[in-house]
């Protein structure tokens, strides 16, 4: 299936409300609410063909209590990093 570059960019664009919510999650320890964008954004990055931030998603969705202050903050950056990029690569 192929998805209109309109329909990718406004998916960007709408991904940038899970950064602050992955940041509260991190803040409270909310693995939870962590796990929840991750399984949100493995489920739906594959149909727009973002294979990079499915792979980054699963591994959100898989943490746990244990490892979420440790391993959070990087998959975090990760998929700050992964969005930035994208968006430039459809804005230009």
């Amino acid at each position: 299936m192929s998805v209109s570059l309109e329909l990718k960019l406004n998916y960007l664009k709408r991904r940038e409300n899970d950064i602050s919510i992955l940041l509260s999650s991190l803040n409270n320890n909310s693995v939870a609410e962590f796990n929840r964008i991750g399984h949100q954004l493995s489920g739906n990055a594959a149909s727009f063909g973002f294979i990079e931030l499915e792979l980054i998603a699963t591994q959100m969705e898989s943490l746990n209590e244990s490892n979420l202050n440790e391993n959070g903050p990087e998959l975090l950056a990760a998929y700050i990093k992964w969005l930035n990029i994208n968006k430039m690569k459809f804005i230009n």
